[in-house]
């Protein structure tokens, strides 16, 4: 069965009409931007734009079109990096790395903010155990927002994927290596699809078509998850894709790429399989 499944994911993306689209002006420029997260209902996109530092956009799909892409105000972001945001399913609390913050475990750790009589509180970094004196980034909360998925640095300056369970007091449980998804190369940008069996990430350690490429992972009936499968083109090519997020309904998907032909850096494309 989950063969099956598995086979029938990649099928969708070897469709003859299956070609990607740059989003355009409105949202590549060129610098880098790299998809973030999706609204349930797929009308707003949210990602990180990387053109000195990092900030994270958004912007609103209307008629199946990205409109001008506009930063995101949480009222205390002005002068600090953050990026690779993730939303509660409420869309009432948000996780995402912040570099370099006075008091932090690391460069890079991973906070939370909470909306609260519409207004973003202060930043609230996660501690102990999921930070540490690496760098964690890239958190992925999912839709039951029971388990938090994120990158943490390795030894030899790559980067491997991390899950953590949140416990019964609220808190969060050590975090554990998901072994099918990490190499000893590089792994990043963890995307688990809102059925909670299905996971995303981008990496360079299995076999790719070239650099970065998307992977995908179904969770066994044991808990683990099932061995890698490649995308393929035309999701992947021969250059690097590092960032990838699909909606709910499965139709649409998005893609941060350094693909020819766009914007400079990377860009963020997407496919339709209506």
């Amino acid at each position: 069965m989950i063969v099956s499944v598995l086979l029938l994911i990649v099928t969708l993306f070897f469709l003859p009409d299956a070609k990607s689209q740059n989003l355009g002006p409105n949202v590549n420029t060129d610098g880098d931007e790299y998809i973030n997260a999706l609204l349930s209902d797929g009308s707003r996109i949210y990602f990180t734009r990387r053109q000195g530092d990092d900030k994270v956009f958004f912007s609103v799909v209307k008629d199946g079109n990205c409109q001008l892409a506009q930063l995101v105000d949480f009222g205390w972001t002005h002068d600090i990096r953050m990026g690779a945001v993730s939303f509660s399913t409420d869309m009432k609390t948000v996780y995402f790395v912040g570099i370099e913050y006075p008091g932090g475990f690391g460069r890079g750790d991973i906070y939370k903010s909470e909306l609260i009589d519409n207004k973003w509180g202060n930043p609230i970094n996660l501690g102990l155990p999921v930070n540490s004196a690496t760098m964690e980034s890239q958190p992925c909360i999912s839709a039951n927002g029971k388990e938090l998925y994120f990158v943490r640095d390795t030894k030899n300056y790559k980067s491997n994927i991390y899950c953590s369970r949140r416990l019964a007091d609220g808190r969060w449980d050590k975090p554990s290596a998901v072994t099918a998804a990490n190499t000893r190369f590089g792994e990043m940008a963890p995307f688990l699809h809102p059925d909670g069996l299905t996971l995303f990430f981008a990496s360079e350690g299995h076999d790719g078509l070239g650099g970065y490429d998307i992977f995908v992972c179904r969770r066994l009936l044991g808990g683990g998850w099932s061995e890698p499968v490649n995308l393929g083109a035309p999701v992947n090519t021969e250059k690097n894709e590092i960032s990838f997020v699909v909606s709910a309904d499965g139709k649409k998907c998005y893609v941060s790429s350094d693909r020819d032909g766009g914007f400079g850096g990377y860009d963020i494309y997407i496919f339709d399989y209506e």
